[in-house]
């Protein structure tokens, strides 16, 4: 994993939304792929040929082991008995990585105790393995509890090995000087050591002496030395020394190795907010050959004034946005202008120019300053612009609270005209039966922009009457977000006779609005739509509203599908234990009520903890789990409630957050981002995302098939016998 960004580039620009700053180099999850040579009982051993506790990673910078071997990223797997080792290569901004062998590891063991589990750069510049070797490597933490007195537990504890790797070839017969009572200017030379240890040691013990009789002999390495290591080594001495200047960092961005350029961008960041030559040279640095240099370049100069083209990957794309500061309008117009001007020009980057047109919009619209909005309305509405171009544009006006009408009424009239042309023409191709399904899907998220009530009508019949539902399902995801309450009378009206793909559709939209709420609890409450239509995540949602009113109606309206005694519900249901079972069709329970959030093999979306690691937990543990889902809860797992700015309510569980934005990950896997100036209110329930209160969707033969799926599922195979209890 590689850090690739850090919270303090991200408040440069807080309009900027990144998702992530992290980024998997290797193989990540459950593609990552790992060749034990003996197989071992683990918690997780569902999970073989994977890692399952990867630790001590160390990328080598030793001399002791073949110079390929230089670079490379090794990680310890106890429960695999192994140390695995991926080749490193620079990929634009970050790097990729694969497996050294394909099928085999770098260290391997057939002894089952062997538990390596940290590795260590030695002076003598071999490779260490740390090997806790003990019997049973897991925490009993993390144990079934049945499991917890195993006999064999703490076999081991008066051991341990440590392994020291080097190449058969290669001379290790040096001497090892006392590196504390070397003098001065041995350690500055050791600076330029093929061995990281030896570097690092000598550049502390530097450090710690800070004598002023090297201070000159670190500016001659960053000027003369010819090893690059020892030219970065000496200037960040010298920045820790604080004897760094801007002359010295001026001289060394002539440097030729680019990778001694990246550290001088990095260094020179505190001086390069003023003027002067020390800041031109690093702005010549953003269109630099080498992605690494222009990536720091653009996070050390933003806001910057340029004209940005084409971006090497996102990571690129993303510091350029930074970059770009509160000038989006402006830079928005030239991006344009040039395509327009130069429409075949080839470029030496593979950019996508689409994309970044996009972000740019999104800046555009999301900026306080209104005559950067408008300037990028006037571009945009040209004739060369793309019509999704200005959709976007639209959609985050309203999503920051400006509605495309009064906005329209700063326009020009030629402007007008234009936006009027857009939404006439939108409204042929949604009703149109010659336009493609994609044409009539932009086109319906155009209309849910116009406000009007012609639009409404529009949007109205599509969501009732189209025969095509993944365009029904657009127009009511349109009307969802609007204020309008008559479309969706008649939805609920009608709703009886939907299928489930729209009825889910349709609560999803009326769940977003507390007068819709209102609508749907009066259906309820007339027996016209069932209560247990709602699926138990809704229903949590309801009882836990914000709003006191729907509070109190929801839970006297869904008493029945809120259990209020889990001990008892739990005592209740333990019969299915002893249960004959039928997994099969336990397949289609899981299907229904947990692949929401749930993935088991082949089946659901990866939203909540991963229960397919079912051989060492047993079946009562499962039901307690179902039933009482709030008795122990991962923290990564617990249900949150964001209201924006705007009044929208969304939930789910924070997949990532940085400095400047939350992102929810909601069941079918469905994810938003959200700036933080975008959010009212960010609270966590206390609560699971999964919902108590299953048993009142699932009978109790229903959860013995349920249960006996979870533990027997990769027996369905037909290729092993299929157990018959789900104990």
């Amino acid at each position: 994993m590689h850090i690739v960004m850090v919270n303090e580039y991200l408040t440069k620009n807080p309009l900027v939304s990144v998702p992530t700053v992290r980024h998997d180099v290797a193989t990540a999850g459950a593609a990552s792929r790992v060749f034990p040579i003996t197989r071992s009982w683990t918690t997780s051993n569902l999970h073989a040929g994977q890692f399952t506790a990867a630790c001590g990673v160390l990328v080598y910078r030793g001399d002791l082991l073949p110079h390929d071997y230089h670079g490379n990223a090794f990680t310890c797997d106890p429960t695999g008995h192994l140390v695995h080792r991926e080749v490193m290569h620079p990929h634009g901004v970050t790097f990729t990585s694969q497996p050294a062998r394909e099928g085999k590891e770098f260290f391997a063991s057939r002894d089952e105790w062997c538990s390596p589990v940290n590795l260590e750069l030695g002076p003598d510049g071999a490779l260490y393995v740390v090997d806790m070797y003990r019997a049973v490597i897991e925490h009993p933490d993390w144990m079934p509890e049945e499991l917890r007195d195993r006999l064999d537990l703490h076999l081991g504890n008066e051991h341990g090995r440590i392994y020291r790797i080097r190449s058969q070839v290669t001379d290790h017969s040096r001497s090892t000087p006392e590196l504390s009572t070397a003098k001065n200017t041995e350690l500055v030379q050791y600076l330029s050591h093929p061995n990281a240890w030896w570097r690092e040691t000598a550049s502390r013990l530097l450090l710690e002496r800070d004598e002023a009789s090297v201070h000159e002999s670190l500016r001659k390495v960053v000027r003369e030395q010819q090893s690059s290591l020892a030219r970065i080594h000496a200037l960040w001495l010298l920045q820790g020394l604080r004897l760094l200047n801007e002359q010295l960092l001026f001289e060394a961005s002539n440097d030729e190795d680019p990778r001694v350029l990246e550290q001088v961008v990095a260094l020179s960041e505190p001086y390069v907010q003023s003027k002067g030559r020390l800041r031109d040279r690093i702005k010549s640095f953003c269109q630099h050959d080498d992605a690494r240099i222009r990536y720091r370049a653009l996070l050390a100069l933003a806001p910057v004034s340029l004209v940005f083209s084409d971006f090497v990957d996102e990571w690129e794309m993303r510091a350029a946005l930074i970059a770009v500061g509160t000038r989006a309008g402006e830079v928005l117009a030239e991006t344009l202008r040039n395509a327009a001007e130069n429409p075949t020009e080839k470029t030496n980057r593979a950019g996508d120019h689409a994309e970044w047109t996009m972000q740019l919009v999104s800046l555009a619209a999301s900026t306080n300053d209104e005559t950067q909005r408008l300037d990028a309305a006037s571009v945009l509405l040209a004739e060369s612009s793309s019509r999704a171009a200005v959709i976007r544009f639209l959609h985050e006006l309203t999503r920051h609270g400006i509605s495309v009408t009064s906005f329209r009424d700063k326009l020009k009239a030629d402007e007008q005209r234009a936006l009027d042309q857009l939404f006439a023409e939108a409204h042929d191709a949604a009703a149109s039966q010659e336009a493609t399904t994609d044409e009539r899907i932009e086109a319906i998220g155009c209309l849910s922009l116009d406000r009007t009530a012609r639009t409404s009508k529009v949007l109205t019949e599509l969501a009732m009457h189209e025969a095509d539902p993944e365009l029904r399902s657009v127009a009511i995801d349109a009307l969802a977000g609007r204020t309008d309450l008559f479309p969706w009378e008649q939805l609920l009206s009608e709703f009886s006779t939907e299928s489930p793909q729209i009825r889910r559709r349709v609560l999803s939209g009326v769940l977003r609005s507390k007068d819709r709420i209102e609508l749907l609890m009066e259906q309820i409450a007339r027996g016209r739509i069932a209560s247990s239509e709602l699926e138990s995540h809704q229903v949590n949602q309801l009882v836990q509203h914000r709003d006191s009113q729907i509070k109190a109606r929801a839970t006297e309206l869904l008493a029945a599908a809120v259990p209020q005694d889990r001990q008892q519900v739990l005592a209740e249901y333990r019969s299915v234990l002893n249960m004959s079972a039928d997994a099969q069709r336990g397949k289609q329970i899981f299907k229904k009520h947990c692949a929401v959030c749930h993935r088991i093999d082949d089946v659901g979306v990866d939203v909540a903890p991963d229960i397919s690691d079912s051989r060492v937990r047993s079946g009562e543990q499962y039901l307690t789990d179902i039933l009482q889902p709030n008795r122990a809860i991962d923290a990564n797992y617990v249900d949150y409630s964001l209201v924006t700015e705007d009044g929208r309510i969304f939930r789910g569980i924070i997949a990532t957050e940085t400095a400047t934005s939350v992102t929810l990950k909601q069941p079918e896997g469905k994810t938003y981002t959200f700036r933080r100036d975008e959010i009212e209110e960010l609270r966590s329930s206390g609560t699971s995302l999964m919902p108590e209160g299953m048993e009142k969707q699932i009978s109790h033969q229903d959860m013995a098939d349920l249960i006996a799926f979870i533990k027997n599922w990769r027996y369905l195979d037909g290729r092993t016998p299929l157990r018959g209890s789900s104990r």
